[in-house]
């Protein structure tokens, strides 16, 4: 039996590559229900529960296709995708009816735009093999951010935004389901909740121990490269403030906001 190599694997999302993929992995979990009860110290049975599939990647991003799975339409649902992935030589996977959990992007001097996903999909089963070939549009740079908002525009080291959808599998009482009895029927969007953290070279001036902290209107995150990726935070309240200490090294002066809206172009 041959090896599973990292040259021959792939991810897709709804058949189209992901992007230039550099971590991450699939879960298909089978959760167990452990019966105990008096009269032993060991589990008196064990059946099986519902089942879980899910999975996470990193990419360096390209453009907004995987981006914009993190918004909501006007019904305050999430677009369901398929993701597909294994190894081209091997095996091939797919991950059914899935949602996007959360998105983290990240952005630091030196560096190129990257994003963290994490999915959770209403079933999983063997699917055929295929190659993974990411766009060939060029990555976004760090020399090709802008971000605009804060007041005193200051200069950043970088910084990270943070999108959480909330999804949870919901199972039901429904013999329709036929031979997969054990998969949840839906997938549920709880609360969005949207948070960033900045990372300054100067101390960020705003007094949040005031009992009445203003609100920033917005905070937006451009890359403009081959393509363009604009994430934009709506009426932001600043949360934390952090001053490290640093010996010889610059101090990155940390802000981190929650906001009330958010929007990914």
């Amino acid at each position: 039996m041959a090896y599973v190599s990292g040259y021959r694997q792939y991810l897709r999302i709804d058949g189209n590559a992901v992007g230039i993929v550099t971590g991450g992995g699939a879960r298909n979990v089978s959760e167990l229900i452990d019966a105990r009860g008096i009269g032993n110290h060991f589990s008196q049975n064990m059946r099986e529960a519902g089942l879980k599939p899910e999975g996470n990647c990193t990419v360096m991003v390209q453009q907004k296709r995987l981006l914009e799975e993190a918004t909501r339409n006007a019904n305050g649902t999430l677009n369901e995708f398929d993701i597909t992935y294994g190894d081209a030589d091997q095996d091939g996977f797919v991950h059914q009816n899935c949602k996007l959990n959360s998105l983290r992007l990240s952005f630091r001097g030196g560096e190129p735009l990257m994003a963290d996903v994490n999915w959770r999909g209403l079933w999983f089963e063997a699917g055929g093999v295929s190659t993974h070939t990411p766009p060939a549009d060029g990555v976004l740079m760090f020399y090709e951010g802008a971000i605009a908002g804060l007041a005193g525009a200051p200069e950043f080291f970088g910084g990270e935004i943070t999108i959480n959808n909330n999804v949870d599998w919901l199972f039901v009482i429904d013999s329709a389901l036929s031979d997969k009895k054990r998969r949840p029927k839906y997938l549920v969007e709880g609360q969005a909740v949207a948070t960033a953290s900045f990372r300054l070279l100067e101390y960020y001036a705003t007094d949040i121990s005031t009992d009445a902290i203003a609100n920033i209107a917005a905070i937006t995150v451009t890359f403009t490269g081959d393509n363009t990726v604009v994430a934009t935070l709506t009426n932001c309240k600043p949360e934390i403030k952090e001053t490290p200490f640093t010996p010889q090294a610059p101090a990155e002066h940390t802000l981190s906001v929650r906001a009330m809206s958010f929007t990914i172009a």
